[in-house]
C-alpha cells in the first residue's frame, strides 16, 4: 500500500459517515497535500507539489496545492478537529488537560499564534490564528479569540469534571486573557513581567515587591491585585532555580505554589512543537509564502501530519521487529526522529502503514 493510500485511508477513517462531493474532494486533495509534505518532508508550497501523488504537470500540481491550502472552503472543525478527539478522549481520563498558549513566525511575513495540547512531553497543534506580521506580540484580543473559539468546543468534547489550564509566558499574563480564562471555566499559569505593579488591596497606591528569594526556594502571595486596573483577586509566586540568576515570577487563578510551579514548567513543550514544525521537521519557516489565509491552510496540513507522525512514533515503540530500524541500546532519539526513521523503513520495504486514529479505535 502506498504511503498516500495508507494517508487516504487513515484521514476518511475519522468519520462515522461516508463522504461525498465536495467533502470528498476536499479531503483526497488533503490526502494528497499530506502525502506529499511528508515525501518532501518540507512544508513549501513547491515541495508539497513536487512529491503530490499524480501524473499531472509539476505546475499543474503546485498551483493545485497553492489553490487548496488558500481555499476559503478549509474548515478547522472538518478537516482537523476529528484527529485530535482521540487524544483528546485519552486525556480527559487523568482528569485534566494542559493547554500552552504561543506564538512564532511562519514563512516569510506572517506570524501564528497556536494553542497546543500537551499529550505527555508531546505538544500537539490544537487551534491557530495567523496574522500577516514577521514577529512581535499579538494583540490581547488575539488571545481572547484564540481561547474562545476553542472552549466550547472542549467544553462538549471533554467530561464535564476534567480541569482544563492553560499555560503561557509573560505576553499572555494580561488582565483581559486572565477575565477570558474564568469566564470560559479555564484554569490558567501565566508568567509575569518582574516590573508588574502588585497590590495587596483594591486601595493602596504604593504597590509591593517580592523579597529576596533563596534559590530552592519560592515565595507565594495569595489574593492580591495587579495593574494600575487592580485586577484581581489573583495568586503570585515567584520561586528560584539553582541554575538560573533570577527567580520567575508566575500568576495564577489556582492557589497551590507547588502545582502552579509544576504545570509552568510543562509551558516550554510548545518550543519542541515549534522546533518540530520548522527546523527539525517541515521546515514550515523556509515558505516564502506572505498570504495569511495560505498559511493557515498549510498549518492544517502540516499539523494533521505532525499529529500521523506522533501516532507513528508511538505505534514504533511497540513493534516486534524495532531492532530492524533502531536501536535498543540508545533511547536519546525524539517520538518524531523515530517516526521518520519508522517511515522511511515501512517505505523502502513496501510495508503498509495504517492507523486508526479515529475515537472509536480508543
Amino acid at each position: 500500500m502506498s504511503l498516500y493510500k495508507s494517508i487516504k485511508k487513515t484521514l476518511f477513517g475519522l468519520y462515522k459517515t461516508q463522504q461525498k462531493g465536495h467533502s470528498k474532494r476536499r479531503l483526497l486533495t488533503m490526502a494528497g497535500m499530506i502525502t506529499g509534505l511528508l515525501r518532501s518532508k518540507k512544508g513549501t508550497i513547491h515541495s508539497i507539489g513536487k512529491r503530490f501523488p499524480s501524473k499531472s504537470d509539476l505546475e499543474s500540481r503546485i498551483k493545485r496545492v497553492k489553490r487548496s491550502l488558500g481555499n476559503k472552503w478549509n474548515d478547522w472543525a472538518f478537516q482537523y478537529l476529528p484527529c485530535l478527539h482521540r487524544i483528546l478522549q485519552i486525556l480527559s481520563k487523568q482528569g485534566h488537560i494542559k493547554l500552552i498558549i504561543d506564538g512564532s513566525q511562519m514563512g516569510s511575513s506572517c506570524t501564528a499564534l497556536m494553542l497546543s495540547v500537551l499529550w505527555g512531553d508531546t505538544a500537539i497543534p490544537l487551534c491557530w490564528l495567523v496574522r500577516q506580521a514577521p514577529k512581535g506580540h499579538f494583540p490581547s484580543e488575539m488571545h481572547k479569540d484564540l481561547v474562545e473559539q476553542v472552549a466550547p468546543i472542549l467544553k462538549a468534547t471533554l467530561p464535564e469534571k476534567c480541569h482544563i489550564i492553560l499555560l503561557g509566558d509573560g505576553e499572555f499574563s494580561n488582565c483581559l486573557l486572565q477575565q477570558t480564562c474564568l469566564d470560559v471555566g479555564f484554569d490558567y499559569v501565566f508568567r509575569l513581567a518582574k516590573d508588574t505593579p502588585l497590590y495587596e488591596d483594591e486601595v493602596t497606591l504604593d504597590g509591593f515587591k517580592p523579597n529576596s528569594i533563596p534559590k530552592h526556594s519560592f515565595f507565594f502571595a495569595p489574593d492580591i491585585f495587579m495593574t494600575e486596573k487592580r485586577f484581581g483577586e489573583v495568586h503570585f509566586v515567584a520561586y528560584h532555580e539553582a541554575q538560573y540568576e533570577d527567580p520567575l515570577y508566575l500568576v495564577s487563578n489556582l492557589d497551590f505554589p507547588p502545582l502552579i510551579i509544576k504545570y509552568y514548567k510543562a509551558r516550554f513543550r510548545i518550543e519542541t512543537l515549534f522546533g518540530n514544525m520548522k527546523s527539525r521537521g517541515f521546515n514550515i519557516h523556509q515558505t516564502k509564502v506572505k498570504n495569511p489565509d495560505i498559511i493557515n491552510g498549510l498549518l492544517l496540513i502540516v499539523s494533521w501530519a505532525y499529529v500521523w507522525l506522533v501516532y507513528l512514533g508511538k505505534f514504533a515503540q511497540k513493534q516486534p521487529d524495532f531492532a530492524k530500524y533502531a536501536r535498543k541500546d540508545r533511547n536519546d532519539w525524539s517520538l518524531l526522529t523515530l517516526a521518520w526513521t519508522f517511515l522511511d523503513f515501512c517505505t523502502d520495504n513496501d510495508d503498509i502503514i495504517y492507523l486508526n486514529l479515529s475515537m472509536n479505535s480508543v
